[in-house]
């Protein structure tokens, strides 16, 4: 049975008999189909410190906007967004997705049995609610395709202070790290999520490419890069 199905099916079972059924039957399900939209994925302490690095960053007033390929179901960027919010700081937040789960793996990912489908299609119109819920829809701005597609259209001489890359795969990591190294202003910062994880094994090899190991910090599985000159 489907996974995403399992998981919805779970949540309207009453606990005490949700608990008798895992006895018998107890699937993985991915933390990836418990999150509701707009809602925080990553580990509270991951976030927190992430936004202390972006403080960081608006501190020293470095230019450029903000943004994240591998948008999901849009809790991370609603994070940024209200960040900014709560700093009165005028900068965009740009959302690539496809919003169609997971592109086509290479050959250079390996992606575990309980991980497949766990990225289910995600519907771009109930992440925009999701924005505007947050109150945060005008301060965002998503992008709906392949990077390969949607790069190209992104504004030509956009500066980013803060990128953070999250899509689980060797291409899209790679794609998303050509794009943003020449265009990241001085001290600003990337992100890389699951550089460490023995699941999504391509973000790693993409980062290994393209960005000198040395210069690679690591905070509990995320890599983060700044640029130096």
């Amino acid at each position: 049975m489907n996974k995403e199905l399992i998981y919805k099916i779970a949540k309207v079972i009453p606990k005490p008999l949700r608990n008798l059924i895992k006895k018998f039957y107890n699937p993985i399900i991915p933390q990836t189909l418990k999150v509701n939209y707009g809602e925080r994925l990553m580990p509270e302490e991951n976030e927190k410190f992430m936004l202390d690095k972006l403080k960081e960053v608006l501190d020293h007033k470095v230019e450029g906007d903000l943004i994240k390929f591998g948008v999901y179901k849009g809790g991370s960027i609603v994070s940024f967004a209200k960040f900014l919010k709560g700093l009165n700081i005028n900068k965009k937040v740009y959302g690539l997705d496809t919003f169609e789960g997971l592109p086509k793996a290479s050959n250079k990912d390996k992606i575990p049995d309980y991980y497949k489908n766990a990225m289910p299609e995600n519907e771009i119109n109930e992440v925009k609610e999701a924005l505007s819920r947050k109150k945060v829809n005008d301060k965002i701005v998503l992008m709906k395709g392949l990077f390969k597609d949607t790069i190209p259209k992104l504004p030509e001489n956009n500066k980013y202070c803060f990128a953070y890359i999250d899509c689980d795969l060797y291409e899209g990591t790679k794609e998303a790290l050509e794009y943003l190294i020449q265009r990241m202003s001085k001290k600003g910062v990337i992100f890389i999520d699951d550089y460490t994880s023995s699941n999504w094994i391509g973000v790693k090899k993409a980062v290994l490419e393209l960005l000198p190991e040395r210069k690679i910090n690591v905070y509990k599985g995320q890599a983060y890069w700044i640029k130096i000159n």
